[in-house]
């Protein structure tokens, strides 16, 4: 049988969130809310909420499954969602993602949910136009089980980003839950293989349309195509023309651009103009170890 995922020590995220609460503590917290006030959204992130706002983020609910200090939702928001949902383990981004959201005064329109784990409970949260793990997927065991449940709680469609998946990085992720054994740290990474991640978000409906790439993250977007009426060419060609000017502007290196052939899903909320707000540029961040090297683990939102 095919191994999707490469070292999986003992896994931390179904049983052990005290094992994230050390890793993503509240010093690092700080330094991630520090840099979102200070530059805004990290490439990574940036290339997250494009394929979010090709899609039309006007009047859209949005999930994001381990948010860390809710920098995507804030610019979402400001975009024009209607509402995020955040659902994290550790409670140290609390603090920090209160005073962003009392900032930009936008606490009314945010759940953020504390202790929830989405692939063993998802029926605890509400689905949600579009799900987002950004980060997120290297730091759970079972991709299998996580993407799954967000695929569930999907209406619309569901991006996440995953590490490069070369030699060297899922060596490096060996080496670092060496060292994480060795200091005692629960925390795990995990170097999932991104054909296999795909095809679990396949099974369950979804088609990826996306793919980008900044540094050592890369960006997947997948849309509900096993419901909903095409949206007609024209449209289509709103959504490909907003989605190839946010590369663009974020300046990143893409792999792939293509929102597809097979249209977009529901229609709803595909049609809105491609020419939505643009409001503020907010910082980028989550949880997720680029397996490249510690230095990339402290820095985790700095790509």
């Amino acid at each position: 049988m095919r191994r999707d995922t490469e070292p999986v020590d003992e896994c931390c995220a179904p049983h052990a969130p005290d094992g994230f609460d050390r890793e993503f503590n509240a010093r690092f917290a700080r330094r991630l809310a520090q840099r979102y006030r200070r530059e805004g959204l990290t490439p990574s992130a940036q290339l997250v909420l494009e394929f979010a706002d090709s899609l039309g983020l006007d009047g859209a609910s949005l999930l994001e499954i381990g948010g860390g200090i809710g920098d995507i939702q804030l610019e979402a928001l400001k975009r024009g969602a209607s509402h995020t949902t955040n659902v994290e383990l550790s409670s140290a981004y609390e603090p920090e993602a209160a005073r962003l959201l009392d900032e930009a005064g936008l606490r009314a329109r945010v759940t953020r949910t504390l202790g929830v784990d989405l692939a063993g409970t998802p029926e605890a949260v509400e689905p949600a136009d579009i799900v987002v793990l950004h980060r997120v997927v290297c730091c759970y065991p079972d991709y299998e089980r996580l993407l799954g449940a967000a695929a569930g709680r999907g209406k619309r469609a569901v991006v996440f980003s995953h590490p490069t998946h070369s030699l060297f990085a899922r060596m490096a992720a060996r080496t670092i839950n060496a060292v994480y054994a060795l200091t005692g740290n629960p925390y795990r990474a995990f170097a999932h293989a991104p054909d296999a991640m795909v095809d679990v978000l396949r099974r369950r409906g979804f088609e990826p349309r996306y793919r980008g790439r900044s540094g050592p993250w890369h960006v997947v977007g997948a849309v509900r195509t096993s419901r909903g009426p095409r949206v007609d060419s024209s449209s289509k060609r709103r959504c490909d023309a907003s989605a190839t000017d946010a590369a663009v502007r974020v300046g990143d290196v893409r792999e792939v651009y293509d929102l597809g052939p097979a249209g977009l899903g529901d229609a709803s909320l595909i049609e809105q103009p491609a020419d939505g707000g643009e409001d503020g540029a907010a910082g980028g961040v989550r949880r997720g170890d680029d397996v490249a090297a510690r230095r990339h683990h402290v820095e985790k939102r700095g790509t």
